[in-house]
């Protein structure tokens, strides 16, 4: 596994090889990327939730992201991969939170332009009860973006209250989500 592209482009990042990380593929995470479109995530807030590892966070700020926090109720990964990274760039920062996904987000209060979400496959009551408490806590930004990774056999239980565009690599998906309530105030 390694950052894709940015400042710290093919440096490799740890991850443990057993069974209980499902690392982001490189194609995933470029697709993403792309769908950002040129600017991608330059000088925007990021939130990656169940960060595991926190690939997706960190290839955010090696891709000039002005913050990214990582989320995961054990971050030894994450901190040993954001460890890696040699100089922080100035004004910007990363660093990881170490609880979990909920309690992070019923006590913040920043907010984001883009948030990562990436639970463990099995865990399908962690997909609708963060979706359900990103919306109501105001945490994503009016014209924000959430990724959301989940295996291709699942339905994401998504409301309403979301747009989403639905991309397939493989056995995962990767839908798209941007708050409707939000984005038509």
């Amino acid at each position: 596994m390694r950052i894709i592209t940015g400042k710290y482009r093919s440096k490799k990042l740890f991850y443990p090889s057993n069974n209980r990380f499902r690392p982001t593929q490189d194609k995933v995470k470029e697709s993403i990327f792309n769908i950002l479109g040129p600017k991608g995530c330059l000088d925007l807030d990021v939130l990656d939730l169940f960060a595991g590892t926190g690939s997706l966070g960190i290839e955010a700020y090696s891709r000039g992201a002005n913050s990214v926090i990582c989320v995961d109720r054990k971050d030894q990964y994450v901190k040993k991969n954001i460890s890696l990274l040699e100089d922080f760039q100035d004004g910007k920062f990363i660093k990881s939170v170490c609880c979990t996904v909920s309690a992070y987000l019923s006590t913040s209060d920043l907010s984001f332009d883009i948030i990562f979400m990436d639970p463990p496959w099995s865990d399908e009551k962690a997909y609708s009860n963060s979706l359900k408490q990103i919306l109501a806590s105001g945490i994503i930004r009016t014209n924000g973006v959430l990724f959301c990774l989940h295996r291709k056999s699942f339905k994401l239980p998504v409301e309403n209250e979301w747009q989403q565009t639905l991309r397939n690599y493989g056995d995962a998906n990767v839908s798209v989500l941007r708050p409707i309530h939000l984005s038509e105030g």
